[in-house]
């Protein structure tokens, strides 16, 4: 046998000795993909005599092309030619330089990073005279300009960038895309491309010259590409035309791991493989040589659960099952992070080192509890690929905000906080202040004061704007300090902001911080000295903290950063319904989103080589409303399972009750009949209810809850709604009766009673029994409900006057 087969299983094999035609390889998590494809080039290039610079890998990172270009000379030698082990990106380039003069463009091009397009995007801001407060930020404009170049128009936005002429503004353009028009130009003056330009111009030259198509589809005998199940719409339509001429290729990938749908990856792609490039041969890697079989078994329980994929199985020849799956249930975040910190410092304690260890999460924003619990135990951690808790921008930014109410003498607080978010201060302004604040001796806030009417009348409105707001907040110190976080979020704009640049990484951390001083308030409040100064005080400890050895630490991070990595343990924390899975990727791509979620939890689950921990706890979310665990947990056979604190059965049965429902939620094939006002229906999760408004261009129902008395969006498509053709509505008939008995009717009469004294005013603060903390904006004596804006989830609801499940917050 060659010496470059002996070292391989049986289907590996079969896939590196596959060479005509098209083959599609689904390789799972361990499974040795990177080695079939290091080991198929070698095999092409020794075995079959093909030259390799008539091969073409590609793959996804420099990292992955690297490693496999070393993998490949370990085979062949050092004098191997490995050009065309690249990435996308990197091929894309070596196109380019040979054929963009055919569109205009000269070969010299220069290549833009994320640096450098921050930069260009704030040059358009500058030139159109932009900011913030104008509704837009840089980011937003960068991802509005991504989507334009990367959708169904990406070969307009090629054809403005190769047309003779700079682009035509239309004076009814909306603000975004006079942006994305004036960014082009620039782009077209510097002569500049993005890496999303080199995917689309590649693609344009091949659809749109016959002479680009036939030099570079004839210019390989044999196409590898590795990772397709992150392949977006144009790389699939790029390798369909490259491997037009030689009719070889062999794609590998796991549909299972498909979790960049945001970045523009189509899984489906992979999984219809076998119907765009017919005949196609499929060979299934699923010998995993990472994982223990219990690891393997939990994850093959959850992915199983979804439709868009290509059916397999990960096993192991390792016969001991290994250490069961340790499900920790808290009572709430902390004491869930202080038993990760614990069971960290007893694998420590008993061997394990620490890059054996990671603990991974959905989001960013789940680091805050475990970073401190860390801390607290003197546990070296690094997070991965990001920054600290409170080292991310928009925590010292509240911070700063906090400080100043605490400490309004600190210059640095001042410094971060008098023009964010943008009250029109310039340099001019902060380099008078400082010069002021130089002369007297003093603090910048306090010559500011002190000088204020000698501030020049065109920043006067935002310096008293910044005046005021410090004063109040000063004014508020010595009460709540969550309200008076909340208090800040809200009066400068802060939570406003997040909430319209869609940056839900930023959003989350900042509804994260909340959690923690909340959770801190309830901790401390019977201290004698608790008080804003001492959260402070508190904090720096968790600030001062130094971050340099990075080698020997714990890794934090989130599951996307984890992909492709592997650790003897793993901790999957914050395992709860509405973070994973995500709610908000549920409710924007339904079935869709809760797949990738659930692709996610297969990726977590196979990181782990020895052990795996899930957490997750019962304490509320930010504004109210309890935690339940992930229905993923419940997706595992719990023989695999070793269970860690008493879950109460509601929340279990809340889990079961999501499950039930999530096939009713999805499988609506579009054929309903479509409801009237007034109409009863009943949910399966929230009661029985009154439709009060057809929304039909949004395909909604406004119904109200008799249970919580407030109206609710269910979409008109949700099969999950049912027609209550019984008695109509009355206020003494209850929920709790089982289906088949019929509900209790009053005896006599029902008298109205008068009108109640009002409970609750504008401004009070109340919990809701189903969406937590709100704030009574406004008391509508004409319709008798009130209007509670939830903090939780930034909406509005109507409550009716008589309903008495509201409580004021405590």
């Amino acid at each position: 046998m060659s010496r470059i087969l002996e070292s391989l299983n049986d289907r590996q094999r079969e896939a590196v000795q596959a060479t005509e035609g098209y083959f599609r390889i689904i390789a799972g998590a361990g499974s040795g993909k990177t080695k079939t494809l290091t080991h198929r080039f070698a095999y092409l290039v020794q075995e079959i005599g093909v030259p390799s610079n008539r091969i073409l890998c590609v793959t996804f990172t420099n990292k992955a092309a690297a490693e496999m270009r070393g993998r490949v000379k370990q085979l062949l030698g050092e004098n191997i030619t490995d050009e065309y082990i690249c990435t996308f990106h990197s091929f894309c380039v070596k196109v380019l330089r040979r054929e963009i003069q055919r569109l205009g463009y000269q070969q010299t091009f220069s290549i833009l990073d994320m640096t450098d397009q921050k930069s260009l995007i704030k040059e358009v801001f500058e030139e159109m005279g932009l900011s913030s407060n104008d509704g837009i930020t840089a980011k937003d404009a960068l991802k509005h300009i991504e989507m334009c170049k990367t959708g169904e128009g990406w070969e307009h936005v090629v054809k403005l960038l190769v047309a003779p002429n700079d682009p035509v503004i239309p004076a009814e353009a909306e603000v975004k895309d006079r942006i994305l028009l004036n960014y082009l130009t620039l782009q077209r003056k510097n002569l500049s491309l993005d890496f999303n330009d080199l995917i689309s111009f590649t693609l344009y030259l091949l659809q749109t010259n016959h002479q680009v198509l036939d030099t570079w589809s004839n210019a390989f005998s044999y196409i590898m590409v590795d990772e397709t199940q992150d392949n977006s719409r144009r790389q699939w339509a790029m390798l369909e035309l490259l491997a037009k001429a030689c009719r070889n290729l062999f794609v590998v990938g796991d549909p299972d791991q498909a979790i960049y749908s945001f970045r523009g990856a189509r899984p489906e792609g992979l999984v219809k493989f076998d119907k765009v490039f017919s005949p196609c041969t499929t060979i299934v890697l699923d010998q995993n040589y990472r994982s223990t079989p219990t690891i393997l078994g939990a994850a093959n329980d959850i992915i199983v659960h979804n439709r868009l994929r290509v059916k397999k199985e990960l096993y192991t020849d390792n016969v001991d099952p290994g250490s069961p799956i340790e499900w920790i249930h808290a009572d709430n975040d902390k004491n869930e992070s202080l038993y990760v910190a614990s069971k960290v410092q007893s694998l420590l304690e008993n061997g394990a080192k620490s890059d054996d260890i990671a603990v991974l999460f959905r989001v960013s924003a789940l680091s805050r509890s475990v970073e401190q619990a860390f801390i607290q135990n003197g546990i070296k951690y690094q997070v991965f690929g990001g920054m600290r808790f409170f080292e991310r921008k928009e925590i010292k930014d509240v911070m700063a905000y906090l400080t100043m109410a605490e400490t309004p003498d600190n210059d640095m607080a001042f410094l971060r906080t008098y023009n964010y978010p943008s009250r029109k201060l310039g340099k001019a302004f902060i380099n008078r202040i400082k010069e002021l604040a130089k002369a007297d001796g003093s603090s910048y806030f306090a010559a500011l004061l002190k000088h204020y009417g000698s501030v020049k009348e065109v920043t006067r409105s935002g310096a008293a704007e910044y005046i005021k707001l410090a004063n109040q907040i000063q004014g508020l110190k010595g009460g709540s300090i969550s309200d008076l976080a909340t208090y800040i979020l809200d009066q400068t704009g802060i939570m406003k902001e997040l909430r319209e640049s869609e940056d839900t990484e930023r959003l989350d951390n900042v509804v994260e911080l909340q959690n923690s001083i909340l959770s801190y308030e309830n901790e401390h409040k019977d201290d004698e000295d608790f008080s804003l100064k001492t959260y402070l005080q508190d904090i720096s400890l968790y600030t001062n903290v130094d971050a340099k050895d990075k080698e020997d630490s714990i890794k934090l991070m989130t599951i996307h950063q984890s992909k492709g990595l592997e650790f003897p343990y793993v901790f999957l924390i914050g395992c709860n319904e509405g973070v994973m899975p995500n709610q908000r990727c549920v409710s924007e791509t339904r079935r869709e989103g809760l797949e990738e979620e659930r692709r996610l939890a297969y990726v977590a689950v196979t990181r782990a080589k020895l052990q795996l921990f899930i957490t997750e706890n019962e304490g509320q979310f930010y504004g109210g409303g309890n935690r339940v665990p992930s229905r993923f947990i419940f997706e595992i056979d719990s023989k695999r399972i070793q269970h860690n604190g008493y879950v109460p059965e509601y929340l279990a049965e809340m889990t079961r009750k999501i499950i039930q429902n999530e096939g009713l939620e999805f499988d609506s094939n579009g054929d309903y009949d479509v409801l009237t006002i007034g109409t009863r229906v009943k949910h399966p999760a929230f009661g029985d209810g009154t439709i009060e408004k057809v929304e039909s261009s949004r395909n909604e129902y406004l119904i109200r809850m008799d249970r919580t008395d407030s109206l609710m969006h269910i979409r008109m498509d949700y099969k999950g709604l049912t027609v209550i053709t019984d008695a109509p509505k009355d206020d003494n008939t209850t929920d709790c009766l089982p289906a088949d008995e019929p509900e209790s009717q009053p005896t006599e009469e029902v008298v109205e009673p008068t009108a109640p004294a009002l409970m609750w005013k504008a401004g009070d603060e109340v919990i809701h029994p189903l969406f937590g903390l709100g704030k009574i904006m406004e008391v509508n004596p004409d319709s008798r409900e009130y209007s509670i804006y939830v903090n939780q989830g930034g909406f509005t609801i109507s409550v009716d006057f008589n309903f008495d499940g509201l409580r004021a917050k405590s």
